[in-house]
């Protein structure tokens, strides 16, 4: 059901992401932006399973980056690749071995389309409303292979230098929500990420 619903809800963003440039009265510009931040995970994937082996799975830093066409002065479509950074801790406890306990590093990527709403400019500072989905992969806890994510996300624009300048700096914040249907039962989580970046 909820695998139905995804691609449902992609094919929606494609075509109302295809016919915004019709109505677009200004010619399409292109803006950049590279970001990073911290990540906090919500849910039973992120807490500790207790057993003789236990683990838990934390979120840490992520960097991104993104190409964006701006169909007018309020609408754009958002290209975003995402690198998100895990950390698998780890406890044994058992009374016949000795205790023992540490980490393991891993991570998964993401590649999303997005649509991007900005608000009207209030002096220097610009907020803006994001939202989308696409792929994911990369193997950690029941996540492997390819899988989904759906992302939304609000953020204010600091432009710096002189009036129309482009260069930006952004603040915000996103919800995502990740679905893996090829697991068995399937498998889904939400998360949370700070984004500090430079937009160009």
């Amino acid at each position: 059901m909820a695998d139905k619903f995804v691609k449902q809800a992609a094919l929606m963003l494609l075509i109302l992401f295809l016919t915004l440039p019709l109505f677009s009265q200004k010619p399409i510009r292109i803006t950049w932006g590279v970001y990073g931040g911290w990540s906090w995970g919500t849910g039973y994937t992120f807490r500790w399973h207790y057993r003789p082996w236990s683990d838990r799975h934390v979120l840490k830093f992520h960097l991104g980056g993104y190409a964006q066409l701006n169909f007018s002065q309020h609408i754009g479509l958002q290209l975003d690749f995402n690198y998100q950074n895990v950390i698998d801790e780890w406890t044994f406890h058992h009374p016949s071995f000795p205790h023992d306990s540490g980490e393991n590093s891993s991570g998964f990527s993401s590649l999303g389309l997005k649509g991007v709403y900005s608000l009207p400019m209030w002096g220097s500072v610009q907020a803006f409303l994001a939202g989308g989905g696409g792929i994911s992969w990369g193997e950690w806890y029941d996540y492997t292979g390819v899988y989904y994510h759906l992302v939304g996300n609000p953020g204010i624009r600091f432009f710096v230098g002189k009036s129309g300048s482009r260069l930006a700096l952004t603040l915000g914040g996103s919800l995502v929500y990740l679905y893996n249907p090829e697991k068995y039962l399937s498998q889904d989580d939400f998360y949370f990420r700070l984004n500090v970046g430079i937009e160009f």
